[in-house]
């Protein structure tokens, strides 16, 4: 079979990449394919405030709140591992998420294409036109930031100005293998970092002073990505350029800069034990004067000040590109095709629309490699209707690979022939799982599981199987909602398996369209992980 051509490769990674950043927004949060600027941002504030401020000291972490620290999807340095400073990341990370997974394109692009969220990062609503656009967004995102500091002081904070532990709000977040949960995190830290986020945003999503304290200008997002943006009178296009954080000019360091200081000093107002929430929300608007006022005299008319800002390059916002190239539409091309569904697949909005365009795909290569098994066996090998005639009795040791709820799987096990049509089996399984976002790996679970087979010989070294899976699956480490140790049951569901004799007492299996449910815990919400898997077998028959 001719192999997938370079350049439809690059497509497919090209498309992969494309979903995964091509909803950018404002500085970046920590990603397979970005580096965590808000994060970094928010951690060196976080650890300049706790060495000066002792109403900043870590929080005590109870096991419960370790499970889902450990499972945020992103490594945390070891100073923000603690129950306020995981808070305070999750919370700056959620104005761009909003429970949603990092890697989740099209829900990402509509959350970012929500008139009403643009506040949240510095950024101009479709009705900010100027002349007085600027003004108008620059309030909003002021208002938010202050509505979100006036939360976290009121609410998140003691009598005697100390961080309140117990005073918790639930935030919708995407853990790395949790999945959805709405976590109880302390208000203080949550809201906190909720302002940061608008707040760092502002020093991306600006034309500002050559010092960096003053906004001459913010950017336009919401229009651009409805393709209705006039810069005159909506201003200047978001730029991608100024999202970075690494490998900077002289002017985007400033910005950068800027944005340390202004998250620091935002923290320290906040984190003071001897003042009264009024107090410090006063403090926080003296801050927002410093570093979110306006600078009049900059328009499009002479290039808001002949901004060095205006030359980096625009953002894109296209979910997909060419798969193939012309010289990719023979043998080859089917293979990329395939791979260009699976990612075009991770663009739907919902989950089942994403399984069943996997699975057709997989049905689909299952039928070719049946055919090209078929072609290349020939009709001279041992009969395994006769194989199993003769020695019912096998041995199976198989081994999995799942990208959707990553994970790989190890079984061993026993099959009994009761006749050429129908097997039946016991495995054992060890399924690891891990996490694509992170590269982490877990335990996972253990399972154990009767198995039943239907064949359909289609010639005398090839059959057709179905296979079906009960049983039980074990949880093998701590996870936020279920602990380790936790039981539930196992079902799984083959439905065109392949199995080829290459000798008389050898047989492989492949089984590229394999659908496995585990539900490791049943009390309280239910843990329920799907995998949809290709396995490869050996069965040695006895």
């Amino acid at each position: 079979m001719k192999l997938p051509t370079t350049r439809s490769l690059a497509g497919v990674l090209a498309l992969t990449v494309g979903l995964a950043v091509g909803t950018a927004h404002g500085y970046s949060y920590a990603s397979p394919f970005a580096d965590g600027c808000h994060e970094r941002l928010s951690v060196e504030a976080l650890s300049a405030v706790r060495e000066r401020s002792n109403a900043a000291r870590a929080l005590p972490t109870s096991q419960r709140d370790r499970a889902w620290i450990e499972d945020l999807p992103l490594e945390l340095p070891r100073e923000a591992r603690d129950l306020g400073a995981a808070t305070l990341i999750a919370g700056v990370r959620d104005n761009d998420l909003k429970g949603a997974g990092s890697l989740e394109a099209a829900e990402l692009a509509q959350l970012h294409g929500n008139p009403n969220s643009q506040r949240e990062h510095c950024l101009r609503r479709p009705e900010h036109d100027e002349p007085t656009g600027t003004l108008r967004a620059l309030e909003d995102c002021r208002d938010y930031i202050l509505e979100r500091f006036e939360l976290a002081v009121r609410d998140g904070f003691d009598d005697e100005g100390e961080v309140d532990p117990d005073a918790r709000t639930r935030l919708e977040i995407n853990l790395d293998f949790a999945g959805q949960a709405r976590v109880p995190m302390p208000t203080a830290y949550l809201e906190l970092g909720h302002a940061l986020h608008a707040l760092q945003d502002s020093f991306s999503h600006a034309i500002r002073s050559e010092d960096g304290l003053r906004v001459r200008v913010l950017l336009n997002w919401i229009d651009y990505v409805h393709e209705h943006v006039e810069p005159a009178r909506d201003g200047p296009v978001h730029r991608a350029e100024l999202d970075e954080c690494t490998g900077l000019d002289a002017v985007r360091r400033t910005r950068l800069r800027r944005a340390s200081e202004a998250s620091q000093t935002l923290l320290r107002a906040a984190f003071q034990a001897d003042r009264s929430p009024d107090e410090k929300i006063a403090d926080a608007r003296a801050v927002l004067d410093r570093y979110l006022s306006f600078e009049d005299g900059c328009d499009a008319g002479n290039d808001y000040c002949d901004a060095p800002e205006l030359r980096y390059s625009v953002s894109g916002m296209e979910c997909g590109v060419a798969l193939v190239g012309t010289e990719g539409r023979h043998a080859g091309a089917g293979w990329v095709i395939a791979l260009g569904l699976v990612g075009l697949a991770l663009c739907g909005r919902r989950r089942v629309q994403r399984t069943w365009v996997v699975l057709f795909v997989l049905f689909v290569l299952t039928l070719a490699s049946a055919r090209v098994a078929a072609q290349d066996v020939g009709a001279g090998g041992a009969s395994n209707d006769a194989a199993y005639a003769v020695s019912p009795l096998a041995l199976r040791g198989a081994i999995s690979a799942s990208i959707d709820e990553a994970g790989a799987a190890l079984a061993a096990g026993g099959r009994y022939g009761l006749s050429p049509r129908w097997v039946l089996g016991l495995d054992v399984e060890w399924n690891p799982w891990a996490s694509l976002k992170t590269w982490r790996v877990r335990g996972g679970v253990l399972n154990a599981y009767a198995t039943g087979v239907w064949r359909s010989p289609v010639s005398t070294a090839l059959a057709l199987r179905v296979t079906g899976h009960a049983g039980v699956s074990t949880l093998l480490f701590d996870m936020y909602g279920a602990r380790s140790g936790s039981i539930g049951p196992y079902l799984g569901l083959s439905l065109l398996g392949l199995e080829v004799t290459l000798g008389p007492d050898l047989a492989l299996v492949l089984e590229p369209a394999d659908v496995v449910v585990t539900v490791p815990h049943l009390t309280g919400i239910p843990y329920i992980r799907r995998q949809y898997r290709a396995t490869v077998a050996l069965e040695l028959r006895l």
